[in-house]
């Protein structure tokens, strides 16, 4: 965690850097272009069927007992689903680049858009190849060997990137940039993985594929159940940019896209501090007492509630100083939209702890919840979108996040995992809504009545400025809400152990 955390923040700082750049020399249409190309691509990837969750879950037991075999075997099977997988990526991406100048409406030359299109379809196709011996480093909790390659060569690619932009002002040459240092990336990662597990992956198996398969029928049943929640996660998160572009222009994509850069930041921050406990709650389930894997949830619902709301307040009310400093006021969505999708932020970041264990509880079976999720999505975002422009997009999303992800979900979890009556569960919810709600419109009239008027005639540091005192504002806040609360003490004594064990390492140092 810490190590993924620190290149976590470089990675971020590179990227916006690289992002302005990006923008300013090759201007919002192939901006929006670009985000359109990732929202197919996600599309795309939905082939994927996820699969490397499915493994990832069955790799947890052999890897505790050192079954050097099995988690070979499981392997073994990963690989030939994975270039299976990359076989029909690239035969789904062919049909569906027929539908671009649909999309596109004449906006880019439509040589150039189908030219960039298939170096991002090539650039999917072959990750399939090289990713899938990552997900044993990960279900082995071992992720931060291969993460500072990684980072190193994202950070590298960047650099590069923007001089390349700078100079020549090429979208073709950054994106052949993007695709060389991919496979060097890549390459370097499986190399390192390969010396980690050398008694693991190279144990000469001389079973079939098919016996293997037979051997681990459960992986096939898993995996045809968490397809339809990859489903929903695209519908989700990734549709959004393909909606924009077919009902508005692809500035408005591009616009967007720098909203949900920030937001993607923030949110992969937390998934890189926070999920990186994943494998540690499997391990938890597998080892520990219901009542002990209870008290941990409760725990960690509250945390994830309580960093939802200290993010998304602060975020609503910055996000647009932050756009006006970053790429200029002319990107600015009004504040009905940033609302919208602050509330999303708020349910993508709190629904992790529910998430999380009903990861490490196996629970796939519910394909209902996930098929259900993703045509409420987009009837409503369709619907709404025709109605109230790109807000409608949002307002779909918001409304199947509260009827599968805050209702249907939770239910589940307590239904099928920890076997207990889920009342307790929704007292604690209703308890924590309710001082989140709080938090939220106190701290909103303290940032339009003083913060605001704080005002030094300089853009960055009154974005400074207002961050600092929000925060601040904000979190002393939380602390006073919550203070009676037993998991919040929890919280509280957890981070001062840690906080303490860290200036103990120092004065040994």
């Amino acid at each position: 965690m810490k190590i993924n955390l620190i290149f976590y923040i470089l990675v971020i700082i590179t990227s916006f850097i690289a992002r302005s750049i990006f923008i300013k020399i090759l201007g919002s249409d192939i901006t929006g272009l670009n985000s359109l190309y990732i929202s197919l691509i996600g599309l795309l990837n939905v082939a994927e069927l996820g699969v490397a969750t499915a493994v990832g879950y069955s790799l947890y037991k052999p890897l505790s007992e050192n079954n050097f075999k099995k988690i070979n075997e499981i392997m073994l099977l990963f690989k030939y689903y994975y270039r299976n997988i990359a076989k029909i990526v690239l035969l789904l991406g062919v049909i569906i680049s027929v539908v671009l100048p649909v999309l596109i409406k004449g906006e880019i030359d439509i040589k150039l858009a189908y030219i960039y299109y298939f170096i991002y379809l090539i650039n999917a196709t072959i990750s399939y190849l090289f990713t899938y011996k990552q997900t044993l480093i990960i279900a082995d909790q071992k992720q931060f060997k291969i993460s500072y390659i990684l980072n190193l060569m994202k950070i590298f690619k960047m650099i590069l990137q923007s001089i390349v932009i700078y100079y020549f002002r090429s979208f073709l040459i950054w994106l052949i940039v993007e695709f060389l240092i991919n496979l060097l990336s890549m390459q370097l990662a499986n190399k390192r993985i390969d010396i980690e597990y050398r008694n693991i992956l190279f144990i000469d198996d001389k079973k079939s594929i098919n016996d293997i398969k037979k051997e681990n029928i459960e992986i096939g049943k898993n995996i045809k159940n968490v397809f339809f929640h990859k489903i929903a996660a695209f519908v989700i998160y990734q549709t959004d940019s393909i909606l924009i572009t077919a009902f508005t222009t692809l500035k408005d994509t591009a616009i967007y896209a720098n909203y949900m850069m920030i937001i993607n930041a923030l949110t992969g921050l937390l998934n890189t501090a926070i999920g990186s406990i994943m494998p540690g709650i499997g391990n938890l389930i597998a080892k520990e007492s219901k009542e002990k894997v209870y008290d941990t949830f409760k725990v960690l619902f509250l945390f994830d509630n309580i960093i939802a709301i200290f993010i998304t307040t602060i975020t609503f009310h910055i996000i647009n100083e932050f756009i006006i400093f970053w790429v200029g006021s002319e990107y600015l969505f009004s504040k009905y939209i940033v609302l919208v999708l602050i509330i999303n932020l708020y349910i993508q970041i709190a629904r992790g702890s529910v998430d999380r264990f009903k990861d490490g509880f196996g629970i796939y079976w519910d394909v209902f919840a996930p098929i259900t999720e993703s045509i409420i999505n987009l009837f409503f975002s369709i619907i709404l979108t025709i109605k109230f422009g790109i807000t409608g997009v949002f307002l779909g999303t918001i409304i199947s996040n509260v009827i599968i992800v805050v209702i249907w979900k939770p239910y589940i979890v307590f239904k099928e995992g920890f076997k207990i009556n889920i009342i307790n569960h929704l007292k604690q919810s209703f308890n924590i809504y309710i001082r989140n709600i709080i938090i939220a419109v106190t701290s909103s009239w303290f940032y339009y009545n003083i913060i605001i008027n704080l005002d030094v005639s300089n853009i960055f540091f009154n974005l400074l400025i207002h961050f600092l005192i929000l925060s601040l504002f904000c979190f002393a806040l939380i602390v006073l809400v919550f203070f009676n609360v037993k998991e919040f003490k929890k919280i509280l004594l957890l981070i001062k152990n840690n906080f303490l064990g860290v200036l103990k390492k120092i004065s040994i140092n």
